[in-house]
């Protein structure tokens, strides 16, 4: 987790470097989720809110890890045995390209699911450290009630 949050934020640059220069993301991102609104819905004095929020992080987190780290990661290590981490890292980012400015700031993160699901041989793992990174997310929706 410290990993991924120090490529993360070491990495913001990039992100703010790729979207001035290249991919400019849609309109429509940046009024889904502001520091007053999440997804069109007020967030001051509304808890459901918060709750929306967490099913929301809930879903993705469990969709994508038990696909990736439950599906697909195990077909690859079978193929590619050591190196298994390094193509699924990679193919877990590619996924992600539906935000082409965040390509840089995202790759630590992506390499380093792939990299723990092979050392703990654990799904369980990576569907903490995931939930724990997009918790924060909800935490800041919390305080933003």
């Amino acid at each position: 987790v410290a990993v991924i949050l120090a490529g993360y934020f070491g990495l913001g640059a990039t992100s703010e470097w790729l979207e001035s220069h290249f991919f400019a993301p849609p309109a429509v991102f940046s009024s889904l989720v502001t520091d007053t609104e999440f997804l069109g819905f007020r967030r001051a004095g509304n808890w459901w809110v918060v709750g929306l929020h967490a099913c929301v992080v809930a879903v993705n987190v469990l969709c994508e890890e038990l696909w990736f780290r439950g599906m697909i990661f195990p077909l690859q290590e079978a193929r590619w045995g050591n190196r298994a981490w390094l193509i699924h890292g990679l193919s877990y980012h590619a996924f992600h390209m539906f935000y082409p400015w965040d390509a840089i700031r995202l790759l630590p993160e992506s390499l380093a699911y792939g990299f723990v699901a092979q050392r703990t041989k654990n799904t369980w793992t990576c569907i903490v450290m995931h939930s724990a990174l997009n918790g924060i997310g909800v935490v800041l929706s919390g305080l933003a009630v």
